[in-house]
């Protein structure tokens, strides 16, 4: 039956040693559908998910505390990934993350010892995706819509026959 799945895509910003841990357990049965892509900081990461979009950003909290700026602010700009961040229980590393835009907590050490509990975790985070990306392609459609009909009623508008007030009055018939 996950034969039938896509095949999703995620991009793991770890450090080395992590990357590793996590590079192993995407070879687990529960994440068999998922290809890890990974990143050795948090400029690459974000420069690959610019050149080649991935399904989902799995942070990871060394490279964050590690980073130079520290600085998460580009994920709330970035509206193609979800952003899951795996992080020990410090809760000031955890609120700065979650303020700057990403979207889910995952204790790290879960994340690690539980395959199971990663596959759901991002298998939620993908389907939000999808639910941004398909909102994002119906607000685009709608805007769209409006702007045609904005057109043809001007079109309309500009069409009726008639001068002075026969005009006018039909023009005013047309809005009624």
């Amino acid at each position: 039956m996950s034969e039938l799945l896509p095949r999703r895509r995620v991009l793991l910003a770890a450090e080395d040693r992590e990357r590793a841990a996590f590079r192993e357990l995407f070879q687990a049965e529960a994440l068999r559908n998922w290809e890890i892509v990974e990143g050795d900081s948090l400029e690459r990461a974000r420069f690959m998910l610019q050149l080649d979009p991935c399904d989902i950003l799995l942070l990871d909290c060394s490279l964050y505390r590690s980073g130079a700026s520290g600085d998460l602010s580009w994920l709330a700009d970035q509206r193609r990934a979800p952003v899951v961040f795996l992080a020990d229980g410090e809760p000031e590393t955890l609120a700065a993350a979650l303020r700057q835009g990403a979207h889910y907590w995952l204790p790290r050490e879960v994340a690690r010892r539980h395959a199971p509990v990663l596959a759901v975790m991002l298998q939620q985070a993908a389907e939000f995706g999808d639910g941004q990306r398909r909102g994002q392609e119906t607000s685009e459609a709608l805007l769209d819509a409006r702007r045609q009909v904005s057109r043809l009623v001007n079109l309309l508008w500009e069409a009726v026959p008639g001068e002075g007030r026969a005009r006018w009055f039909t023009q005013r018939h047309m809005l009624e």
